[in-house]
C-alpha cells in the first residue's frame, strides 16, 4: 500500500489519497502500518480505516518520528518531536530540496551562492554547492528553471511559462 500526502518538494497535497491499494487479502491477519513520520496524522488515519475495510485481525501502527503536533498518535515510535520542524529523509531528500529550491526563487533571480544562504536563513540547511548545482542543472532540463548569464555571473530563475 502506498499513501501520499505530500508531492513534490513538501508541497502538501489537498488530502491524503491512496495510491496504491493492497492487493493481496490481510482478511484475520495481524498487520503492522509503518510510515516514516506522523505530522499532521492524515496519511496513518487513512491507512488504518483503509485496512480496517479489509477485516485484519489486529492493526498496529509505527513510525520513525512521532511528531507531537499529529492528531494520529501511533502505537510504536523511534523518537517523539516536539517542536515542529521540516525533516529530509535520505529517500526524499532530492525531491524535497528542489522544491525548496523552485521556492526559493519564487519571481527572483538568484546566484547559487545566494540560493545557498536561503536555503540556511529559511530552512536551516546546509546543501553543497556540487549538490545544488545538480539540482539547478535537472531543473533546467525539465524546463522549471532557466540558467541566466548576467554580466558573466551566472544566475538561476523560475522558467516565465509560455501561455500561448
Amino acid at each position: 500500500m502506498k499513501v501520499e500526502h505530500y508531492g513534490w518538494g513538501a508541497g502538501m497535497k489537498a488530502e491524503a489519497g491512496i495510491k496504491f491499494p493492497i492487493s493481496t487479502d490481510i482478511s484475520g491477519k495481524k498487520v503492522l502500518i509503518v510510515d516514516d513520520i506522523t505530522d499532521t496524522g492524515e496519511t496513518l488515519r487513512l491507512s488504518v480505516d483503509y485496512v480496517q475495510s479489509l477485516k485484519p485481525a489486529e492493526i498496529r501502527t509505527a513510525v520513525l518520528q512521532h511528531k507531537t503536533c499529529s492528531s494520529f498518535v501511533p502505537d510504536f515510535y523511534g523518537q517523539k518531536i516536539i517542536r515542529w520542524r521540516w525533516i529530509i529523509y535520505p529517500w526524499a531528500r532530492y525531491e524535497d530540496l528542489a522544491g525548496f529550491t523552485e521556492k526559493i526563487l519564487g519571481n527572483e533571480t538568484f546566484d547559487v551562492s545566494r540560493i545557498r544562504s536561503e536555503f540556511k536563513d529559511r530552512y536551516s540547511l546546509e546543501v553543497g554547492e556540487k549538490e545544488l548545482l545538480e539540482i539547478l542543472q535537472d531543473l533546467a532540463e525539465r524546463k522549471e528553471i532557466e540558467r541566466v548569464e548576467i554580466d558573466k555571473l551566472v544566475e538561476w530563475r523560475k522558467r516565465k511559462k509560455d501561455n500561448s
